[in-house]
């Protein structure tokens, strides 16, 4: 990282003794050191390129978001594994559109748009505020013993839509922002036949720490709470990210909650990788 006040701070200190150590170059000293940039001229330099135009990933931890957007006009494609696939445009500088298709791994085939704006910034401080819809359908599939099955759907597939509407408060540690530390709040309400039908919460916490050049440790806490605070989920996840000005990959595990027989929870490892290409 160029650091030009310290830069300008050494040459303040060592001219004046060049100059009495060699009073015949004192003149041509003087002359380099009203060269020199003032620290308030230094101050005027470009800012350290900011993670939203060196990461295409910069934008989300794992499975929550940051408060950072898409650049202007850019197209970015992301693929989440086995999970699903979407597309962010970048409208303008701080405004982006997301499309994502979900695969049906439990039977419902889920597609989201969600239109994120970064309300605030201010200082360090980022504010983004998400909205949009899924819409999901299908039955639920059942892989639990044959003894136990769930009641028939008397109506065949059912069809949800889920409007959603969030805020994530991102705070930068370093001038670029790619290290940060994030808390995201969401609401979903599901609609079902026209009527409202419940309320899920989600929660998450995330830390993005750039480690060189390259790489970035990103740790997360998701929680969703279906119906009370009985039904929390909570999802941890850990994963390396490397990143270049139009790819970025993160490759870990999420910890993925299940209830056994003894009604206890316990947390399986499950390989994670997902992959934003900026087009």
């Amino acid at each position: 990282m160029h650091r030009p006040s310290q830069l300008v701070a050494v040459l303040l200190f060592l001219s004046p003794a060049a100059a009495r150590a060699a009073p015949a170059v004192a003149e041509t000293a003087t002359a380099t050191l009203t060269q020199t940039p003032s620290p308030a001229a230094a101050a005027t330099m470009p800012p350290p390129a900011s993670a939203e135009r060196e990461d295409p990933g910069a934008d989300h931890a794992l499975l929550s978001p940051t408060a950072l957007t898409q650049p202007a006009g850019t197209v970015t494609g992301s693929l989440y594994e086995v999970f699903g696939a979407g597309l962010t445009y970048g409208i303008v500088d701080r405004l982006q559109l997301t499309a994502i298709a979900v695969a049906p791994l439990d039977g419902y085939t889920r597609v989201v748009a969600n239109l994120k704006v970064q309300a605030l910034r201010l200082g360090r401080l980022r504010l983004a505020i998400d909205g949009g819809l899924t819409y999901r359908h299908g039955q639920e599939s059942y892989d639990g013993p044959p003894e136990n099955p769930p009641a028939a759907e008397a109506d065949g597939p059912e069809t949800t839509l889920t409007p959603h509407l969030g805020a994530t408060l991102t705070g930068c540690l370093d001038d670029g922002c790619h290290s940060n530390l994030n808390a995201t709040a969401l609401a979903r309400l599901n609609i079902e036949s026209g009527q409202s039908s419940s309320v899920d919460l989600y929660y998450a916490a995330s830390l993005i720490n750039r480690m060189s050049e390259h790489t970035k440790l990103v740790l997360e806490v998701v929680a969703v709470s279906s119906g009370g605070a009985a039904n929390l989920a909570v999802t941890p996840g850990a994963a390396l990210r490397v990143f270049w000005k139009h790819l970025s990959g993160d490759a870990g595990f999420l910890f993925v909650p299940y209830t056994n027989n003894q009604q206890t929870t316990s947390y399986f490892p499950l390989p994670y990788i997902s992959v934003s290409a900026r087009l």
